[in-house]
């Protein structure tokens, strides 16, 4: 993907914090860059920094190639990028940028960014969003807190990422009891009690007294949960009924999955 315009400031960090942040604090430059896909949004976004700070020097590069991660030279200090200009896979190409300056933050900017894909953007690596072409109130709030370590969006967008977290909490509550009823009915009621005690790690002995049986009772209803669950001690029948109970597919098997590739990484370090 072509970049129209890239342009280089470096500017004081005093330009980038509010006064109260600023107050007795020493000018330290930083280096920012910006990339739009217009030179008159560039030059507009250019002004507004100028506006922040009257001596930053403006030194532009035109025509880079955006899909180069080396096209970012220097040291930057924050990354002034819109998010039309980020390359596919948009993850990795932001992983790509952090890992050759790690210190750079990555602020977006423009109009019509999805919750979601922004969502995915954060979880890469960017630390805000500012929608639309940003005036010198916002661009000044939303840079001091992305250089001072914090994210920066819209509390709308926290809302509604709060309100969709909700909703799949709600889901998947419902899904669980859904499938914990399913999988009751096709129990006998000792055989609900039973499961019951074996889920709380009681021996034969402690769930026969539980249950008013027999040892040999709780033996044979014992074989029978084992049969339907395709397991052959209590340990296996447990994790079965967790794996047919769990929205994820297979419960045990990923987990003890992660818990080898946890064991292989420590074991690499």
């Amino acid at each position: 993907m072509p970049l129209t315009m890239i342009q280089a400031y470096p500017v004081a960090r005093d330009a980038l914090n509010t006064p109260a942040e600023t107050a007795g604090a020493a000018s330290a430059p930083v280096d920012v860059v910006i990339a739009a896909p217009y030179r008159e949004m560039a030059d507009e976004l250019a002004a507004a920094l100028q506006r922040l700070n009257h001596s930053c020097r403006i030194q532009r590069a035109d025509d880079f190639d955006a899909e180069r991660v080396d096209w970012l030279a220097g040291s930057p200090g924050l990354l002034l990028i819109h998010h039309r200009l980020l390359v596919q896979p948009e993850a990795e190409f932001v992983s790509q940028i952090l890992a050759q300056h790690p210190g750079l933050r990555i602020l977006l900017f423009g109009q019509d960014l999805e919750d979601s894909r922004l969502l995915r953007l954060l979880c890469a690596g960017i630390q805000g969003y500012l929608p639309g072409t940003p005036g010198d109130t916002d661009l000044q709030r939303a840079t001091a807190a992305v250089m001072s370590g914090k994210t920066w969006v819209e509390h709308s967008f926290v809302a509604r990422c709060l309100g969709e977290l909700q909703s799949l909490h709600n889901s998947l509550e419902a899904d669980l009891n859904d499938r914990i009823a399913d999988m009751s009915e096709q129990l006998t009621r000792r055989e609900r009690e039973i499961l019951c005690q074996v889920i709380r790690g009681y021996a034969i002995k402690q769930i026969a007294a539980e249950v008013h049986l027999s040892h040999q009772g709780v033996k044979m209803h014992l074989a029978r949960l084992f049969r339907k669950f395709g397991a052959s001690n209590r340990n296996q029948l447990i994790l079965a009924v967790l794996d047919r109970v769990s929205p994820m597919a297979n419960l045990s098997h990923a987990l003890c999955a992660t818990l080898h590739r946890s064991l292989r990484e420590d074991a690499d370090t």
